[in-house]
Protein backbone atom coordinates (compact mmCIF):
# COMPACT_ATOMS: atom_id res chain seq x y z
CA UNK A 1 0.00 0.00 0.00
CA UNK A 2 1.62 3.79 -0.79
CA UNK A 3 2.48 5.34 2.07
CA UNK A 4 1.34 9.48 2.08
CA UNK A 5 4.72 10.18 1.17
CA UNK A 6 4.60 8.22 -2.08
CA UNK A 7 1.42 9.43 -2.57
CA UNK A 8 2.68 12.72 -2.53
CA UNK A 9 5.89 12.14 -5.14
CA UNK A 10 3.29 10.70 -7.67
CA UNK A 11 0.95 13.48 -7.45
CA UNK A 12 3.82 15.98 -7.63
CA UNK A 13 5.55 14.68 -10.16
CA UNK A 14 1.92 14.65 -11.95
CA UNK A 15 2.20 17.91 -11.76
CA UNK A 16 5.82 19.34 -12.39
CA UNK A 17 6.23 16.89 -15.89
CA UNK A 18 3.70 18.26 -17.80
CA UNK A 19 5.14 21.48 -17.13
CA UNK A 20 8.46 20.71 -17.98
CA UNK A 21 10.17 21.44 -14.54
CA UNK A 22 12.95 19.79 -14.25
CA UNK A 23 13.75 18.24 -10.82
CA UNK A 24 15.10 15.54 -8.04
CA UNK A 25 14.38 14.33 -5.12
CA UNK A 26 17.15 14.51 -2.57
CA UNK A 27 17.09 14.59 1.43
CA UNK A 28 16.41 11.48 3.66
CA UNK A 29 14.11 9.98 0.70
CA UNK A 30 17.21 9.43 -1.39
CA UNK A 31 19.60 8.81 1.45
CA UNK A 32 16.51 5.80 2.22
CA UNK A 33 16.61 4.86 -1.84
CA UNK A 34 20.75 4.68 -1.65
CA UNK A 35 21.10 3.44 1.52
CA UNK A 36 19.53 2.55 5.61
CA UNK A 37 16.27 3.58 5.24
CA UNK A 38 15.15 6.32 7.59
CA UNK A 39 11.34 7.89 8.56
CA UNK A 40 10.68 11.35 7.49
CA UNK A 41 7.88 13.17 7.64
CA UNK A 42 8.72 16.06 4.35
CA UNK A 43 10.38 15.76 0.84
CA UNK A 44 13.28 17.57 -0.15
CA UNK A 45 13.29 19.09 -3.72
CA UNK A 46 15.97 20.34 -5.60
CA UNK A 47 13.73 22.05 -9.11
CA UNK A 48 14.94 24.30 -11.40
CA UNK A 49 12.03 26.65 -11.72
CA UNK A 50 12.13 29.28 -14.71
CA UNK A 51 10.31 33.21 -13.59
CA UNK A 52 7.91 32.90 -16.09
CA UNK A 53 6.79 28.97 -14.95
CA UNK A 54 5.81 30.22 -11.88
CA UNK A 55 2.22 30.95 -11.91
CA UNK A 56 1.54 27.71 -13.64
CA UNK A 57 3.79 25.87 -10.92
CA UNK A 58 1.31 27.62 -8.15
CA UNK A 59 -1.88 27.37 -10.58
CA UNK A 60 -1.27 23.84 -10.50
CA UNK A 61 -0.21 23.00 -6.64
CA UNK A 62 -2.52 24.96 -5.76
CA UNK A 63 -5.71 23.39 -5.41
CA UNK A 64 -3.98 20.46 -2.99
CA UNK A 65 -1.04 22.56 -1.44
CA UNK A 66 -0.97 25.61 0.54
CA UNK A 67 1.44 27.64 -1.61
CA UNK A 68 1.53 31.32 -2.55
CA UNK A 69 3.03 32.53 -5.79
CA UNK A 70 5.00 35.75 -3.77
CA UNK A 71 6.85 33.16 -1.87
CA UNK A 72 7.80 31.46 -4.42
CA UNK A 73 9.01 34.41 -6.16
CA UNK A 74 10.30 36.06 -3.18
CA UNK A 75 12.57 32.29 -2.54
CA UNK A 76 13.66 32.28 -6.46
CA UNK A 77 14.94 36.24 -6.23
CA UNK A 78 16.59 35.01 -2.77
CA UNK A 79 17.78 32.12 -4.00
CA UNK A 80 16.67 30.04 -1.24
CA UNK A 81 14.03 27.20 -0.22
CA UNK A 82 10.37 27.52 -0.22
CA UNK A 83 7.73 24.87 1.16
CA UNK A 84 4.17 23.86 0.44
CA UNK A 85 2.09 22.01 2.50
CA UNK A 86 0.00 19.20 1.12
CA UNK A 87 -3.56 19.72 2.59
CA UNK A 88 -5.06 16.32 3.04
CA UNK A 89 -1.99 14.56 3.90
CA UNK A 90 -0.37 17.75 5.71
CA UNK A 91 3.69 16.26 4.39
CA UNK A 92 5.56 19.39 3.63
CA UNK A 93 7.59 19.56 0.69
CA UNK A 94 10.52 21.57 1.12
CA UNK A 95 12.02 23.11 -2.37
CA UNK A 96 15.23 24.24 -3.12
CA UNK A 97 15.63 26.41 -6.54
CA UNK A 98 18.70 25.41 -8.51
CA UNK A 99 21.40 27.60 -9.10
CA UNK A 100 22.31 28.57 -5.20
CA UNK A 101 25.20 25.72 -5.06
CA UNK A 102 27.94 24.67 -7.87
CA UNK A 103 26.35 20.86 -7.61
CA UNK A 104 22.77 21.55 -8.72
CA UNK A 105 23.72 21.74 -12.51
CA UNK A 106 25.10 18.05 -11.88
CA UNK A 107 22.57 16.46 -9.64
CA UNK A 108 19.75 17.66 -11.66
CA UNK A 109 21.63 15.72 -14.87
CA UNK A 110 22.66 13.00 -13.18
CA UNK A 111 19.49 11.70 -11.33
CA UNK A 112 18.14 8.21 -11.61
CA UNK A 113 14.25 7.41 -12.47
CA UNK A 114 13.57 5.16 -9.07
CA UNK A 115 10.48 2.79 -9.06
CA UNK A 116 8.09 3.79 -6.14
CA UNK A 117 7.19 0.31 -3.78
CA UNK A 118 3.65 -0.99 -4.58
CA UNK A 119 3.26 0.86 -7.30
CA UNK A 120 4.06 -0.74 -10.93
CA UNK A 121 5.33 1.58 -13.58
CA UNK A 122 5.75 4.70 -11.39
CA UNK A 123 8.99 6.00 -11.16
CA UNK A 124 10.49 9.80 -10.06
CA UNK A 125 13.94 11.19 -10.60
CA UNK A 126 15.97 10.83 -7.26
CA UNK A 127 19.45 11.95 -6.79
CA UNK A 128 22.31 9.83 -7.11
CA UNK A 129 24.34 8.34 -4.15
CA UNK A 130 27.19 10.24 -4.76
CA UNK A 131 24.59 13.49 -5.11
CA UNK A 132 22.71 13.12 -1.89
CA UNK A 133 26.33 11.83 -0.03
CA UNK A 134 27.50 14.68 -0.85
CA UNK A 135 24.29 17.55 0.00
CA UNK A 136 24.25 15.82 3.00
CA UNK A 137 28.07 16.49 3.86
CA UNK A 138 27.34 20.31 2.62
CA UNK A 139 24.31 20.34 4.90
CA UNK A 140 26.13 19.25 8.23
CA UNK A 141 28.79 21.61 7.42
CA UNK A 142 26.41 24.37 7.46
CA UNK A 143 24.81 23.17 10.39
CA UNK A 144 27.84 23.70 12.31
CA UNK A 145 28.30 20.17 12.62
CA UNK A 146 25.09 19.80 14.82
CA UNK A 147 23.00 17.66 12.65
CA UNK A 148 24.93 14.01 13.07
CA UNK A 149 21.91 12.59 11.11
CA UNK A 150 23.17 13.89 8.27
CA UNK A 151 26.27 11.51 8.47
CA UNK A 152 24.82 8.56 9.93
CA UNK A 153 22.82 8.64 6.51
CA UNK A 154 25.95 9.18 4.26
CA UNK A 155 27.82 6.27 6.15
CA UNK A 156 24.97 4.06 5.33
CA UNK A 157 24.54 5.11 1.39
CA UNK A 158 28.62 4.62 1.97
CA UNK A 159 28.30 1.10 2.86
CA UNK A 160 25.33 -0.32 1.16
CA UNK A 161 26.71 1.14 -2.39
CA UNK A 162 30.37 0.77 -1.58
CA UNK A 163 30.97 -1.12 -4.60
CA UNK A 164 29.07 1.24 -7.23
CA UNK A 165 30.15 4.52 -6.14
CA UNK A 166 31.92 6.89 -8.14
CA UNK A 167 34.65 7.85 -5.97
CA UNK A 168 36.55 10.28 -7.78
CA UNK A 169 33.37 11.81 -8.76
CA UNK A 170 32.93 12.09 -4.66
CA UNK A 171 36.69 13.19 -4.35
CA UNK A 172 36.39 16.22 -6.88
CA UNK A 173 33.43 17.39 -5.88
CA UNK A 174 33.91 17.29 -2.00
CA UNK A 175 37.31 19.23 -2.42
CA UNK A 176 34.83 21.42 -4.68
CA UNK A 177 32.30 21.69 -1.32
CA UNK A 178 35.03 21.84 1.21
CA UNK A 179 33.57 18.80 2.96
CA UNK A 180 36.34 16.48 1.52
CA UNK A 181 37.51 15.94 5.48
CA UNK A 182 34.00 14.97 6.09
CA UNK A 183 34.10 12.47 3.35
CA UNK A 184 37.03 11.24 4.38
CA UNK A 185 35.69 10.28 7.83
CA UNK A 186 32.25 8.57 6.33
CA UNK A 187 34.76 6.44 4.53
CA UNK A 188 36.43 5.48 7.43
CA UNK A 189 33.65 5.09 9.42
CA UNK A 190 31.98 2.62 6.41
CA UNK A 191 35.23 0.83 6.27
CA UNK A 192 35.95 2.28 2.83
CA UNK A 193 39.09 4.64 3.77
CA UNK A 194 42.21 4.19 1.17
Amino acid sequence: MLTDIFRLLLHLDGILQPLGIRYVVGGSLASSVHGEVRATNDIDVLIEIPEETVPAFVAALKPTFDIWDDTVRRSLEEHRSFSALHLEWHVKVDFFPAGGSPLDASELQRSQRVQLPDAPGAQVPVSTAEDIILRKLEWYRRSGGVLERQLRDVVGVLKVRAQELDLPYLREWSRTMGVGDELDQCLADAGLAD
